[in-house]
């Protein structure tokens, strides 16, 4: 299943690169963690100094990262060492600290982050630009991450940006805090699974540390609650 939404990814890029030449390769999805914590952020982002060096590490000595990235070069692109890059981020970048704590906190051994959008752009604001210039390309991508949420059958989503939490909120037209649990709750594949909107926690726009405190306790009571 994953491999056909990867399919659909690269048909999707073939028609943004006629209006955005200089798009970057999308981040494939890879195998998920069922059945657990998943995150969702706004999109992947593109920090060139560590990518490359991570591409070192692996005996790829590039003069431009990002040429390498560039979607005109996707015959070259060493796909295998970006998903190697991804595994390592999420277990030593410090972007994912918090993602980790909170696994931490809660007992668990694992955890998953989807993006909304597969596009790498380390500005958030030129991401909506690109969104705001490509209507149908927006409508495919969070088409293709609600069928991979399906697959991930996730026990509690926690979206940690801001941008994509209203983005959801309004697609999954969802109203008020439950008052019992204080938090929302999303159908996925006829089973309601608990949704905490947040800002990121880790970054400059990131939570201070005492709302943190207060989303992980909030986040441990509703997940006991439903073991």
């Amino acid at each position: 299943m994953i491999t056909q939404i990867n399919e659909k990814l690269n048909c999707a890029w073939s028609k943004l690169a006629l209006n955005e030449p200089n798009i970057l390769v999308p981040k494939y999805f890879g195998p998920l963690n069922k059945n657990t914590i998943t995150f969702v952020g706004f999109n992947p982002s593109f920090v060139e100094g560590r990518t490359k060096e991570f591409f070192r590490t692996k005996g790829f000595e590039l003069n431009s990262i990002r040429e390498h990235y560039l979607w005109t070069n996707r015959n070259e692109f060493q796909r295998a060492v970006d998903d190697e890059f991804s595994v390592h981020s999420r277990n030593e970048y410090a972007f994912f600290a918090q993602h980790r704590e909170l696994a931490t906190f809660l007992g668990r051994t694992n955890w998953d982050h989807i993006d909304l959008f597969q596009f790498r752009e380390t500005s958030q604001d030129h991401g909506l630009e690109l969104l705001a210039r490509n209507g149908e390309f927006r409508s495919e991508q969070l088409e293709m991450f609600e069928r991979v949420l399906e697959i991930a059958s996730p026990k509690m989503i926690v979206v940690a940006n801001a941008k994509a939490s209203d983005i959801l909120k309004d697609r999954w037209q969802l109203g008020a805090v439950d008052a019992a649990s204080g938090c929302h709750f999303h159908t996925v594949l006829n089973r309601p699974v608990p949704v905490f909107f947040s800002g990121m926690l880790t970054g400059r726009r990131a939570l201070d540390v005492h709302s943190r405190e207060r989303l992980f306790w909030n986040i441990r009571r509703v997940l006991e609650s439903i073991i």
